[in-house]
């Protein structure tokens, strides 16, 4: 509450919640944990509270435990379940952005775009109307988003991002 509170004070209007998805889905294609969806929960209600904004982070770098999103470990299918899980939570809510993944690193932009699409699809058919924001691969970095690497570069792959609300954004940084 008195870091949320001194970011408002500081003229502050959008906070990103960063979290583990293991710890909010322990299992594959399972419920979210009530324990750790409860603390979520509280502290979205209390940064919108004080009107901010909450980008919902989930801090993976592409992957789910040790394995990437898109392998046969983690399909894709099991990242778009874990977002349309916690988008039927807050769908509707302009204060309650959802980033799809944090700094997505070691994978190929082809390979992600996939997950990507996955993901975006299962937000939209929960109903939710947010704002997603979606990240490119190397650490989803401004420096190397034109860069040519195995697999494309940011700037090309993801031109195929489909959304058929056509509410998403880049995260790069």
């Amino acid at each position: 509450r008195e870091t949320l509170a001194y970011l408002r004070a500081k003229g502050m209007n959008a906070v990103r919640l960063p979290f583990r998805w293991e710890r909010l889905q322990p299992r594959l294609n399972a419920p979210l944990a009530a324990s750790e969806l409860a603390l979520i929960d509280e502290t979205v209600a209390t940064a919108t509270g004080m009107g901010l904004t909450v980008i919902l982070d989930p801090h993976n770098y592409a992957k789910y435990r040790d394995a990437f999103i898109g392998s046969d470990a983690v399909p894709a299918s099991a990242f778009a379940d874990f977002w349309g899980r916690l988008a039927r939570r807050y769908k509707g809510r302009s204060d309650v952005v959802f980033l799809l993944m944090n700094e997505p690193a070691f994978i190929a932009a082809r390979d992600w775009l996939p997950s990507v699409n996955a993901a975006v699809a299962a937000i939209r058919e929960a109903g939710a109307d947010n704002l997603v924001m979606v990240p490119g691969t190397i650490w989803t970095g401004a420096s190397h988003w034109f860069d040519d690497q195995p697999g494309g570069s940011n700037a090309e792959v993801l031109k195929g991002v489909v959304d058929p609300m056509d509410r998403y954004i880049f995260d790069v940084h």
